[in-house]
């Protein structure tokens, strides 16, 4: 299920159902059903959850991950990639039953704090860490162009109790 709420995104999201069976929701996902304004970037990847009284925005509808995968009829188990810009633990919260049945979860995550609320990568460990999931992976560090300080990196989590968790040596 590929949830992404840009209409400018829908004709490609179309192309993908067809040609490969995914399902589409064109929402944006979050804590709870409603709306969110949504800024809209001209390159479209840039596009994101807009801080409070950002200009230049539009409302979307929001479902949780919860929701959508019952009302899709997907069982699990769940692989979960996000690329929120800011917005993965209202996302999360959204998803209590997903993540109970996720075995991978890829997150970019940040370590700037892009907007109020949003939190850093070290949060996101440790909120996730609470909820049964480990750091076991990352990849494609980006550096802030200006000074060379990373901005943002994929991360892959895991059960806790996965058994490569389990030994402590490096060998």
């Amino acid at each position: 299920l590929l949830v992404e709420p840009l209409a400018e995104r829908r004709e490609a999201l179309a192309g993908l159902e067809r040609r490969l069976g995914f399902r589409h929701a064109a929402v944006a996902a979050g804590r709870a059903p409603g709306v969110l304004p949504f800024a809209v970037d001209p390159a479209l990847d840039g596009s994101g959850v807009a801080a409070p009284g950002a200009a230049g925005t539009r409302e979307v509808p929001v479902d949780t991950l919860d929701r959508l995968t019952e009302q899709h009829a997907l069982p699990g188990p769940f692989g979960v990639k996000l690329d929120v810009h800011g917005h993965e633990l209202p996302i999360l919260e959204g998803a209590a039953r997903v993540l109970d049945q996720a075995e991978l979860l890829h997150i970019e995550a940040y370590a700037f704090t892009l907007m109020p609320g949003a939190v850093r990568f070290p949060e996101l460990c440790l909120w996730l860490e609470a909820r049964g999931f480990r750091c076991c992976d990352l990849a494609d560090p980006l550096r802030r162009p200006s000074d060379g300080v990373l901005w943002q990196v994929d991360l892959a989590f895991a059960r806790a109790d996965r058994l490569f968790f389990a030994r402590n040596r490096y060998d």
